[in-house]
């Protein structure tokens, strides 16, 4: 009962889960993107995330979420299967059906762009969280 109170979705959502945290590359400029990827476990796109194999299972929600230190102003957008089909985050997490029917074996993508333009004074690293809920 304690998981439908902090996560709604998970009482909706699919049936199957993957999850995966990583820390985003150093981010230098503002003003320029920095995309990091999240993929399921066994998929050909990158390191294998926790859960069971999201093959052939089609999306039902996304949760996603960031932290950094510092005082900098980060846009993060949400992203399926690359960078164009994406959903704005606002705040520091997420919870979408935005990409719902979608292949649950594809990667999420959450993309940080640093408001401003130029060099920023030390490297910004963005911890992040996305959790795909998915039916076969």
């Amino acid at each position: 009962m304690i998981l439908l109170a902090v996560c709604p979705l998970a009482a909706l959502a699919g049936a199957h889960t993957w999850t995966q945290a990583k820390v985003s590359a150093a981010i230098n400029y503002a003003g320029s993107d920095a995309a990091t990827m999240y993929a399921p476990a066994g998929s050909a796109a990158g390191t294998p995330a926790q859960g069971a194999s999201a093959s052939g299972g089609r999306i039902t929600a996304v949760q996603a979420s960031r932290d950094y230190q510092g005082q900098a102003r980060v846009q993060t957008r949400v992203c399926w299967n690359g960078t164009e089909r994406c959903v704005p985050m606002t705040g520091q997490s997420l919870n979408t059906r935005a990409f719902n029917g979608l292949d649950a074996g594809k990667p999420i993508y959450l993309v940080h762009t640093v408001w401003g333009k130029g060099p920023l004074p030390g490297p910004l690293f963005v911890k992040g969280n996305v959790i795909v809920w998915y039916d076969r």
